[in-house]
This record gives structure tokens, sequence and C-alpha cells, in this order.
């Protein structure tokens, strides 16, 4: 079998990219987008997706392909882009889940000086399915895997 190259590719401002990275960015979330959103995490996510000028927008996401499947994603911005970002249109999705959301993340959200001194994030998840043979943890989390 010949071992085909993964290709990167910018995200596409549609429902199918969206649902991609909803199920990439929870896994490498380690689920908390499905805690926080609920059964309908991936929709929300999705529908968010397609805007632009927030964090989970598909101007901040990148994918990894293999044989013209979707088998990773990377998702970054700058401090900047973070402190001008907007939640709203994460909020305008979540419709009716927005109470569930705001209760979790005001349980679970660290303190204001500390999300001001955040530099950079990056989330980089990979279908460890793809690329078991290569795959090394990464920092303390087994679940979470990158190739070689």
């Amino acid at each position: 079998m010949q071992n085909a190259s993964i290709t990167f590719c910018k995200a596409n401002p549609t429902i199918d990219d969206g649902r991609e990275f909803a199920h990439y960015l929870d896994e490498a979330a380690e689920g908390f987008f499905h805690f926080m959103l609920g059964r309908q995490f991936v929709e929300i996510i999705a529908n968010a997706f397609i805007q632009q000028g927030h964090d989970l927008s598909h101007q901040n996401a990148t994918f990894a392909r293999r044989n013209k499947i979707i088998v990773g994603m990377v998702s970054g911005y700058t401090a900047e882009q973070h402190r001008q970002s907007s939640d709203r249109p994460l909020k305008q999705a979540a419709g009716r889940f927005n109470l569930r959301m705001i209760a979790v993340s005001t349980l679970f959200s660290p303190s204001s000086s500390v999300r001001r001194a955040r530099a950079s994030s990056v989330w980089l998840p990979v279908s460890p399915r793809i690329c078991t043979r290569n795959a090394r943890p990464l920092g303390d989390r087994s679940t979470t895997r990158a190739c070689c």
C-alpha cells in the first residue's frame, strides 16, 4: 500500500467543515465543548464556525487531509486576535443552550487576569486512527496525538 502524503488547507466557511472542526475541537478539549453545550455541540459550533471574527471561526482553522479525507485540524490565533474576538457568534448559535454555556463557562473560566495574560492559542487535534504508527502523546495527555 502506497503511503499518501498529508496536505494542509484552510478551512472553508461551510457547515460540513464546521462539523469536522467541532469534533476535532472537542477531542482536543477532552470533551469540554460537549459538556458546555450539550448534545447539540456539533451543530452549535458548526453554525458559529461559518461566521467571522471569533476564536472558533473558519478564519483560524486549517485542516490536514490524507486521500481527500480530513485527518486533523489546527486552530490558532494571536493573543491580540483573541482579545478582539467576540463570543457573540457562539452565543447566537447556542440559542436556547446559551444558558447552559453561560453557567458552565462561569463556573469553569479562569480569572480575568489569567485570561488577559494568556498568549496565543493553538489546538492540534489529529485523528489517532490515521497516524497510530508514528503517534506520540503531547504533554501528559495520552489521548491527544500528533503525527511525527
